[in-house]
């Protein structure tokens, strides 16, 4: 059996192989923010910079979220983070050595005025517990809205259902199930929690596909190994 499972979607009768990108926000190959690298050992890649408003939710561990973070910065992007963990991503700054600008913080439901542009994406992070996209700034073109969560729990349908991509480390059965409520991709639920904690879901427009995070050297020195739980 494939390390990586084929599932079929509720809005076509087809079966979706994680080798191939039937989702416009998704690609192998070419050019987009490298979530993993599917079971061919190409790179999975998520259009993230745009110029249209985008929302993706994350849920897992904070290396994980913070190694999503660094790869869209070695693209270009402003980043702003709105956290309730500032200890942890000033440490991240650092580690990584960002040049002036690369990171910014702000307050937990301060306003940020629009600053993206094709010259450089901005990406605006929400590592602050529970929230909703209507708590969150207006979208705006450039803007990447990234919201950081460590678990799924009843009530979040409105964020998953809201995001142009959810991505998921390992979930429990209880998060499974809420998780499939909210995005229709019941036939994924199992794979959810079967998962290698080596391997994230990727779910955009039903369509769920997987991939290895594969950090590299680097990664794991500056960052450390992107596991949910240890």
């Amino acid at each position: 059996m494939s390390r990586y499972p084929l599932v079929r979607s509720r809005v076509a009768a087809h079966v979706v192989d994680p080798g191939a990108a039937p989702d416009l926000a998704l690609a192998d190959g070419g050019g987009g923010l490298m979530i993993g690298r599917n079971r061919h050992g190409t790179p999975v890649l998520l259009h993230a910079l745009r110029q249209e408003p985008t929302r993706i939710a994350f849920f897992g561990g904070l290396a994980c979220a913070q190694l999503l973070v660094f790869r869209m910065i070695a693209l270009g992007a402003r980043v702003v983070v709105q956290t309730l963990r500032p200890a942890e991503w000033t440490a991240f700054a650092q580690r990584i050595g960002l040049g002036p600008g690369a990171l910014l913080f702000a307050q937990p439901g301060e306003r940020i005025p629009p600053a993206g542009s094709v010259a450089r994406a901005e990406v605006v992070v929400a590592d602050v517990g529970p929230i909703g996209w209507s708590l969150l700034d207006p979208a705006v073109a450039w803007r990447t809205t990234f919201v950081v969560r460590g678990e799924v729990m009843v009530g979040d349908e409105e964020l998953l259902g809201g995001a142009d991509a959810v991505l998921l480390q390992p979930l429990t059965a209880e998060e499974a199930t809420v998780t499939v409520r909210a995005l229709g991709t019941s036939q994924a639920e199992s794979w959810l929690v079967r998962i290698s904690p080596a391997l994230i879901t990727i779910v955009s427009r039903r369509v769920a596909r997987w991939a290895a995070l594969s950090p590299t050297d680097l990664e794991l020195r500056t960052i450390g190994p992107p596991v949910r739980h240890t």
